[in-house]
C-alpha cells in the first residue's frame, strides 16, 4: 500500500501461496510470546468491520490526541476495498511479562488479501496506561520479480520504540528487532507451512496456551507469585535437582491452578477456597504454595524430600505408599492433584470420581504408565506421548468427566494438563457410574498385566543405605495390600520403591570415567592396522567375503 513507502526489509519465499503467508500471519497475531520474550499473551480484544474502525480511530484523533495521519490511511483503505480487497480488522492485547515493568498496550491489526497478494499492518493504539506515541509497520505478500517475496514497511513517522512494551532500561530499536527477528520467523512460518501443504500434512499447527484462564490475570499472579517464592527456594534449595527449573515450573503451575479455582468460586458464586491432596507431590513446593495462598491440603509421596523441613508446620506432607483400594478416596478433598505423579497418573480421575461427586482433578502427565505397568501405545499412527493423552483422556472420560484439556507454560515437552471439573452424569446415576468404573478396572485386572520394575533390584543388603522410616513405608505398604486384598482396585498394582536407586553408572566418579576410556583408547591404538573380515556379508555372485580395514589413525 503506498502509505508504507519505507520498505527495510525483503526477501523471497520458497511459496506462492498467499495462503502460507496468511497463516504465518495469525502466528505473529495470536501467539507474539513465541517472538518476544518480553510478552506473555495477546487477546483478541474484538473485531471491527470497516466502518467500526474508521469511527473507532476518529475517536482515537478526538479524544485521545492520536495522530491523524492514520485517518488517511483509512481513506486509503475504502481504495483496497473498492478493488476487491478481502479486510479482516481487530483489536489485540498485548500483555506483558512483567507487569510491575512495563504497561499492556492495544493494537490495531488489519490484514487484507486479494487474489494472490495481501498484507498485514499492525499500528500501535493510545490508552490510558500506556505511552502516546503511535507507530506501524507491515508485513506484504507479494510478486517481486519472478518469484514471491515479504516486505517489511514502516509508516512514515513511526516512532523509533517498538512500544512502550519496548521500553525497559534498554530498549531495543524497532526497525532492528523487526528486521533481525521477527521477519526470519515470519519467513520460515510461511515456508513451513507451504512444506506441509505439499507433502499433505496437517496445517503447521498454532497452538494455544494457557486457554481454560484469563491470560492477563495469569501474567499479573505469575508475577506476583515469583516475586513471593522464587529467589527464596532458589537460594536454599537443598536437593541436587535444579532449582530454576523446579522452582519455576511449580510456580507456574500454583499460578494456573489457583486461576482455576478462581473462576470456578466466581461460578459457584462462593468464596470458601478450595481444598485439596497433591498425589506423588515430591519435592512438595506446590502444595506449600497453595496453602500459603489459603487452600487447605497435603501432599503424599513414597519418599522424603530433604527439602521438606524447609517448609514449617503449616505445610502438611505425607510419606506413604499409596495403593489405589477402597480405603484410598479423600471424601473432604475438592481436587485431587496429580503433578508427574508417574504411576499414580491414571488413578486420579478413578480416585476424584470415587472421593466424592463434587470432587475434580488435574493431571499433569509426564513419564507413561497404565494402572498396572509402563505403558505401551496401540496405534503405531500416533506418537507415544499423544497415544498417553488420549489413554488418560478416555480414562476420565469413562469415570464421567467432561474431560478438558491446556497447554501449560513449562520448560517441558510434556506440558499439557487434563481437567476433569463438570461430571457426565447426574447425583442420582452414582451408583450406576461406579459400576463402569469397576468393569473398567475389572477388565484391567483380567489381563494380568506384569508391572515393570521401576527400579534395579540389588541382592546385596549393604549396596544403599535405606533409612529406617522409609524402610518401614515399604514395609508397611506390603502389610497393608496383603490385608485389604479384597478392597484393592488392581491386584497387579504395584507402588514404586520408597528409595530412589541410580542406574547407568551415575555414581561412579569423573577420574573413573576418564581413566576407563583413556585405557579402552590405548588397547585400540595398539591394534595394528589390518583386513577384519565381515563373516555376515557374503557377495553371492562371486562367493567372496568383504572385508573391512581398521585404521588406528
Amino acid at each position: 500500500m503506498e502509505f508504507f513507502k519505507n520498505c527495510i526489509f525483503q526477501q523471497c519465499v520458497k511459496t506462492d501461496s498467499v495462503a502460507d503467508f496468511v497463516h504465518a500471519t495469525s502466528i505473529w497475531i495470536n501467539q507474539p510470546h513465541v517472538v518476544d520474550k518480553r510478552l506473555n499473551c495477546a487477546i483478541v480484544e474484538k473485531s471491527l468491520n470497516y466502518d467500526e474502525c474508521v469511527e473507532h480511530v476518529q475517536y482515537l484523533c478526538n479524544e485521545k490526541n492520536f495522530n491523524k495521519d492514520w485517518q488517511r490511511y483509512l481513506i486509503l483503505l475504502q481504495d483496497d476495498i473498492n478493488h476487491g480487497t478481502e479486510l479482516q480488522i481487530i483489536i489485540r492485547k498485548l500483555i506483558p511479562k512483567r507487569t510491575d515493568i512495563f504497561s499492556t498496550t492495544f493494537e490495531l491489526v488489519i490484514l487484507g488479501v486479494r487474489n494472490t497478494n495481501a498484507y498485514a499492518s499492525f499500528i500501535m493504539l493510545p490508552s490510558d496506561n500506556s505511552c502516546t506515541h503511535s507507530y506501524g509497520y507491515q508485513f506484504s505478500f507479494q510478486l517481486d520479480g519472478s518469484k514471491y517475496g515479504i516486505q517489511l514497511r514502516l509508516a512514515p513517522y513511526s516512532d523509533q520504540h517498538y512500544s512502550n512494551i519496548d521500553q525497559p532500561k534498554k530498549p531495543r530499536q524497532t526497525t532492528v528487532w523487526l528486521k533481525n527477528h521477527l521477519m526470519h520467523k515470519l519467513i520460515a512460518w510461511t515456508e513451513q507451512q507451504n512444506v506441509s501443504r505439499l507433502n499433505n500434512k496437517k496445517q503447521f499447527p498454532v497452538t494455544m496456551s494457557i486457554s481454560l484462564v484469563e491470560k492477563e490475570d495469569y501474567a499479573t499472579l505469575y508475577q506476583q507469585l515469583k516475586l513471593k517464592y522464587g529467589k527464596k527456594w532458589i537460594e536454599i534449595w537443598p536437593e541436587k535437582t535444579d532449582p530454576f527449573k523446579f522452582v519455576y515450573e511449580d510456580i507456574s503451575i500454583a499460578t494456573y491452578i489457583l486461576l482455576l479455582w478462581k473462576a470456578e468460586r466466581e461460578v459457584k458464586g462462593t468464596k470458601e477456597l478450595q481444598s485439596f491432596v497433591d498425589l506423588g507431590c515430591g519435592n512438595g513446593l506446590l502444595v506449600h504454595i497453595l496453602q500459603s495462598e489459603g487452600h487447605s491440603g497435603k501432599g503424599i509421596d513414597i519418599r522424603r524430600r530433604k527439602i521438606w523441613d524447609c517448609y514449617g508446620s503449616d505445610t502438611v506432607l505425607e510419606v506413604k505408599a499409596f495403593i489405589p483400594s477402597n480405603e484410598s478416596v479423600f471424601s473432604d478433598a475438592d481436587w485431587i492433584i496429580g503433578n508427574h505423579c508417574d504411576e499414580l497418573t491414571p488413578w486420579i480421575p478413578v480416585i476424584a470420581a470415587r472421593s466424592s461427586y463434587h470432587c475434580s482433578y488435574f493431571v499433569l502427565p509426564c513419564c507413561l504408565y497404565d494402572f498396572n505397568g509402563k505403558f505401551a501405545r496401540r496405534d503405531p499412527k500416533e506418537s507415544q506421548y499423544k497415544a498417553y493423552l488420549n489413554y488418560i483422556c478416555n480414562i476420565g472420560k469413562t469415570c464421567g468427566f467432561e474431560v478438558e484439556e491446556d497447554r501449560l507454560r513449562l520448560p517441558s515437552t510434556k506440558r499439557i494438563c487434563q481437567i476433569g471439573r463438570k461430571r457426565s452424569y447426574k447425583p442420582s446415576e452414582s451408583e450406576r457410574q461406579d459400576e463402569i468404573i469397576s468393569e473398567m478396572l475389572s477388565k484391567v485386572s483380567s489381563t494380568n498385566s506384569v508391572r515393570v520394575s521401576l527400579e534395579r533390584t540389588h541382592n546385596s543388603d549393604g549396596d544403599y543405605d535405606v533409612p529406617s522410616n522409609q524402610k518401614t513405608v515399604a514395609t508397611t505398604a506390603t502389610t497393608s495390600a496383603s490385608n485389604t486384598e479384597e478392597q484393592l482396585w488392581s491386584q497387579n498394582f504395584k507402588p514404586r520403591q520408597p528409595i530412589e536407586l541410580t542406574s547407568n553408572c551415575k555414581q561412579l566418579s569423573r577420574t573413573f570415567k576418564d581413566d576407563f576410556v583413556l585405557v579402552v583408547a590405548n588397547k585400540l591404538l595398539e591394534i595394528s592396522s589390518k583386513r577384519v573380515s565381515k563373516s555376515s556379508t557374503v557377495d553371492p555372485e562371486n562367493e567372496v567375503e568383504n572385508f573391512q580395514t581398521w585404521n588406528r589413525g
